[in-house]
């Protein structure tokens, strides 16, 4: 019995390592914009630079479901009086659930949530003293949520247009503290290379 038992699990095992290799996969590059979230009067908030690198396993039958990790850069600024620029290093693991989209070319819509880790970069207070308990480059819990749209061009290439909003567990992206968890909102657009099927 006990071999028995032996053998499913190491064929079950392998048809899902099968499975795993089998799967498609792709990297986007990806550029835009990002301003702060839940920090000063949105009136103040800039716009400024985002940007990073996602890969993404499709489950290999219906692909419609996914995992993807992301590796990206965010920086938040404001205007006087507040006057700071604050940059992030965003590291995430999210799932992924896909719709096909009746359009011309193949394409999906989708939403995305995960987990994963903040990573501040304080780059500059230009005004208002940092609060007391101001603790720059402190790491923090991040907890990106996302929708968007990915459109296949041939069978390896595709853009992909998402909107990102990133809840944090600290208050220090920013030096002014409002008693609130900061966050990051970003729009992005990015070029999809198929690397296996």
């Amino acid at each position: 019995m006990a071999a028995l038992l032996a053998i499913v699990c190491a064929l079950a095992s392998n048809a899902n390592a099968q499975s795993l290799v089998d799967a498609p996969v792709s990297v986007c590059g990806f550029l835009g914009v990002a301003r702060g979230a839940n920090e000063v009067p949105a009136s103040k908030q800039r716009w400024d630079i985002a940007g990073g690198i996602s890969a993404l396993v499709q489950e290999s039958r219906s692909r419609l479901l996914a995992g993807e990790m992301n590796f990206w850069y965010a920086q938040t600024s404001a205007a006087e009086p507040f006057r700071y620029a604050t940059g992030a290093i965003v590291v995430d693991v999210r799932g992924r659930l896909a719709v096909n989209v009746p359009l011309e070319v193949p394409a999906v819509v989708f939403l995305s949530g995960g987990v994963g880790a903040l990573f501040p970069l304080n780059q500059r207070v230009l005004a208002q003293p940092p609060s007391p308990d101001f603790e720059p480059n402190t790491p923090a819990l991040a907890l990106p949520l996302a929708a968007g749209v990915r459109v296949s061009l041939d069978d390896q290439y595709g853009v992909e247009l998402r909107a990102t909003y990133v809840l944090t567990t600290t208050d220090n992206l920013n030096a002014p503290h409002d008693g609130q968890n900061d966050g990051v909102f970003a729009l992005t657009l990015g070029v999809v290379v198929r690397v296996g099927y």
